[in-house]
């Protein structure tokens, strides 16, 4: 999404730590087409679920303001891991085991009618166990929709 219009909050349940989420809104409630955008993200998310995809977990309204949540993924970023390691280099099966999983994400939400639209090093997240999660849906779309 545009930068400014959408607001994301990191959020845990209250005596259980380790279950977090992130909640999306948008930042100005009388921007209608920021409440569009919300709701196609949420959507395409929604629809794009998928085991390395975050887990979308719902969308709602309060206020007349549409937000959506969504696990928080535990990890860091590939473009995180890329600074840390800028000296050192990865181990060509280690790649190839990240691209692999990525693609298989990117080939399930095909099916689906969904593109991306943003696959960068910042928007892909690897856990401890070595296991990929896309996230940020911002620009996201079905096969021929155009947002203008």
């Amino acid at each position: 999404g545009v930068v400014g219009v959408s607001a994301l909050y990191h959020l845990a349940k209250k005596g259980q730590p380790d279950k977090q989420v992130c909640c999306k809104t948008i930042a100005n409630t009388s921007n209608e087409s920021a409440k569009r955008q919300i709701l196609a993200e949420a959507s395409c998310l929604e629809i794009s679920q998928h085991p390395t995809v975050a887990r979308f977990i719902k969308v709602g309204s309060e206020f007349h303001t549409p937000y959506f949540m969504y696990e928080w993924v535990q990890g860091e970023s590939i473009a995180k891991k890329v600074s840390r390691y800028s000296g050192k280099g990865f181990r060509h099966d280690h790649i190839a085991w990240l691209i692999y999983q990525l693609a298989g994400a990117l080939e399930y939400m095909h099916t689906k009618g969904v593109c991306h639209l943003d696959i960068q090093p910042s928007n892909i997240i690897v856990d401890e166990d070595d296991a990929v999660k896309l996230i940020d849906f911002g620009a996201a779309q079905y096969v021929n929709e155009s947002h203008g």
